[in-house]
């Protein structure tokens, strides 16, 4: 075992933000160097490079067969497959909630600590809507996030416009 080197273990990455707070997963990278800032200050990503949620909600939307997917299937699986997994970490989750005043559009989730004081709020589109941004920033909530699904980028980029301060956006490719 004398000419055998080992590599030195990787370095955990700090499990932050709101999603690594609830499901023990890291939830950033940090990086060297200076950092853009981050759009995901809502769920305590500061300013690294987001590898959590988009990663575990883009495997789930990667596992549907390409040929069955459709924006309506997209819509349905993912808030479900987030739903689920909010429930196993003890929160509780409000599917399709229609926010005070509001009456355009519901918000997906809204997720509840034991407290029952709003954690979260989460919206899912094809792209970034007035309506869903609406929903959101009516909820007192410290994370409000929307997340697209839309195949084409370019469109998915334009509709960020509407975004205000305090709502986060995340765009899910396949």
């Amino acid at each position: 075992m004398s000419g055998v080197t080992r590599r030195p273990p990787k370095a955990e990455p700090e499990k932050s933000g709101f999603f690594g707070q609830i499901f023990g997963v890291p939830g950033v990278i940090r990086e060297e160097g200076p950092q853009p800032p981050s759009r995901l200050r809502a769920f305590g990503l500061g300013r690294a490079r987001p590898t959590w949620p988009g990663r575990f909600l883009g495997g789930a939307w990667t596992r549907t067969a390409w040929v069955f997917s459709n924006p309506g299937m997209d819509h349905g699986d993912l808030p479900c497959h987030l739903y689920g997994c909010l429930r196993e970490a003890g929160f509780q989750v409000l599917a399709d909630e229609m926010p005070p005043r509001v009456t355009d559009r519901s918000v997906d989730l809204l997720v509840l600590d034991r407290e029952k004081k709003i954690v979260g709020a989460v919206c899912f589109d094809e792209v970034v809507t007035l309506y869903a941004v609406k929903s959101l920033t009516s909820l007192d909530s410290p994370g409000k996030v929307i997340f697209t699904v839309g195949r084409l980028k370019k469109k998915v980029d334009e509709s960020r416009f509407f975004l205000k301060e305090g709502v986060e956006h995340v765009h899910l490719e396949p």
